[in-house]
């Protein structure tokens, strides 16, 4: 784990005024113990959380991994562990895999780990809660997306979907 840099372009935004990058700074130094490796936001380790997916009995769906191509390989592997230190990924030997899709960040250099849960959708039943909405427990922890919505209205953006 890296200390995040506030200097960083990706931190840094050209479109703030006055004061608005000084709080947003703020902001991500009071949750500073969600974030990894220059300005990429990660959600803590969840221990103790248990999350049911309903697959409405169907056998485990195990897929083969996809090939990486090699220009991505070393990036991947250092952002593997990366993961892995942090405790936010862990080896597994489950009758359940999923593979990996690399896609590129906008920057054109960086990747972004993702997951194919294609399959694994079309078996999952729909999940419906009482009040209408997926419930949040984080533990404590502020969830990324509230951030994000703290940070739009700290910096004068008051869209409804933040």
């Amino acid at each position: 784990v890296t200390e995040l840099d506030y200097t960083a372009p990706n931190v840094k935004n050209p479109s703030l005024i006055g004061d608005q990058q000084r709080r947003f700074d703020e902001v991500l130094k009071k949750h500073e113990a969600i974030m990894i490796s220059s300005g990429n936001a990660l959600p803590p380790p969840a221990y103790g959380v248990v999350c049911d997916i309903d697959v409405q009995e169907h056998a485990p769906i195990k897929q083969r991994a996809r090939r990486i191509p090699l220009r991505h390989l070393q990036r991947l592997y250092e952002l593997l562990k990366v993961l892995l230190k942090a405790g936010l990924i862990a080896f597994s030997d489950s009758p359940w895999a999923s593979p990996i899709v690399i896609v590129l960040k906008t920057n054109g250099q960086d990747i972004r780990l993702c997951i194919d849960y294609k399959m694994v959708n079309a078996v999952t039943a729909i999940m419906e809660y009482a009040s209408g909405q997926r419930p949040v427990d984080r533990a404590g922890e502020l969830p990324v997306v509230l951030l994000v919505g703290c940070c739009k209205r700290l910096l004068g953006n008051h869209d409804d979907d933040a």
